[in-house]
């Protein structure tokens, strides 16, 4: 069982990254799993809960931003140049999602007696969710969207300035950026105007377009450590102790938001980007750790995609495939024990996360790193022969 689940870890990793994809994974985990919680704890456990999804934006933002930049800046910005950048990101992101898509739709076909393949091909192209939240078919796929639309958008706008300005990149670069956030926090503010209900509100919460800019405030952080690692560096304990102040006034301020203060609630969105971004400086430099949580952290962050795609599908599973109304009935007509409905919550809760880290941990070995492996032999062949 333990060569089974063995995970090999190599030793160029940066561990403050690390610690971020895997905290980002955790809140993620403890959002989902909220469901198996009892009310008279959801207050507690809310307390425990961050924007993990927001968290990965910002990170994903700082490490495509840190290589579109060295990219760019070491070799020749062309289209074919783009292709390879295209090419890399797609065959890391796109099996998994692709593989848990088909499953998905496979067990949907079984179970809902009106399925019909046109209704989910929108999931194909990532346009679930572009202006709205998607269905509740795959709904975690939501993020995804914004990611590959991310990975698609940016770097094409990177190209088109390069060819129509000639600043310098570092330049444009930066213009994009901002230019972004500005956009996407406008448009994002105004059309939250005429929203009064939380359907309505999810629309900007899992929309592409509304949450594009979380991914800037990282390549924002990319662009300041390449071109002014200095100041980046040099600052690094600062922006921590910023990064604190943040953190805690994200937890106090969204504890005194009114249910319908739609307009606070979106605002919380640039809080958190920028919250995150600011533990960057200390976390990118922290590369070495002693301490024994590095290897479950490393862990934890190397399956943390694979346990995205899967923890939503487990927890969904797990609280319908276990009756506990009929287990609870069986043990008290039976052997007259009583359990509680505690104890039944807590078993799924506990379940779920098991059952999410060990399947996660299978797919990350067996599928995503070879088919990555594979794809990526695949593309260099392919693109030097151009």
């Amino acid at each position: 069982m333990k060569k089974l689940l063995q995970i090999p870890i190599t030793s160029n990793r940066i561990f403050g990254l690390d610690i971020v994809r895997a905290a980002a994974i955790l809140f993620v985990i403890l959002t989902h799993s909220g469901n198996f919680i009892p009310r008279n704890w959801m207050f507690w456990y809310k307390s425990l809960i961050y924007d993990g999804v927001g968290v990965f934006f910002v990170l994903s933002g700082f490490l495509i931003g840190g290589i579109l930049i060295k990219q760019i800046e070491t070799y020749k910005f062309n289209f074919k140049s783009l292709l390879y950048f295209w090419s890399k990101r797609w065959s890391r992101t796109l099996p998994n999602y692709f593989l848990f898509l088909i499953i998905l739709l496979i067990l949907e076909s079984f179970i809902n007696d009106n399925f019909q393949i046109r209704q989910h091909l929108s999931y194909f192209i990532f346009s679930q969710n572009l202006t709205s939240s998607p269905p509740s078919f795959f709904l975690h796929s939501w993020s995804l969207s914004v990611e590959e639309w991310f990975y698609l958008v940016t770097p094409f706008l990177l190209f088109i300035f390069m060819s129509i300005f000639k600043f310098k990149f570092k330049y444009v670069f930066l213009i994009t950026i901002f230019g972004i956030i500005v956009f996407v926090t406008i448009f994002r503010l105004y059309e939250i105007r005429n929203i009064s209900n939380w359907n309505e509100f999810k629309n900007i919460t899992y929309g592409v377009i509304y949450r594009f800019d979380s991914l800037m405030y990282g390549m924002l952080g990319a662009h300041i450590a390449y071109y002014f690692p200095k100041f980046w560096n040099h600052y690094k304990k600062q922006f921590l102790y910023v990064f604190f102040f943040l953190f805690i006034m994200n937890y106090i301020v969204r504890d005194y938001i009114d249910s319908s203060n739609y307009f606070a609630k979106t605002m919380l969105f640039s809080l958190t980007s920028l919250t995150v971004l600011c533990s960057f400086p200390y976390l990118s430099n922290l590369k070495t750790s002693k301490s024994k949580l590095v290897k479950p952290i490393t862990y934890i962050s190397l399956v943390s995609y694979s346990l995205y795609l899967v923890n939503s599908v487990i927890v969904e599973r797990v609280e319908k495939l276990i009756n506990w109304e009929f287990i609870i009935n069986f043990f008290y007509n039976q052997f007259s024990i009583a359990l509680p409905w505690t104890f039944a919550l807590l078993f799924n809760y506990v379940t779920s996360w098991f059952l999410s880290f060990f399947i996660a941990t299978l797919v990350y070995k067996y599928f995503e790193i070879p088919s990555t492996g594979y794809l990526r032999k695949k593309i260099k062949i392919s693109l030097d022969k151009k």
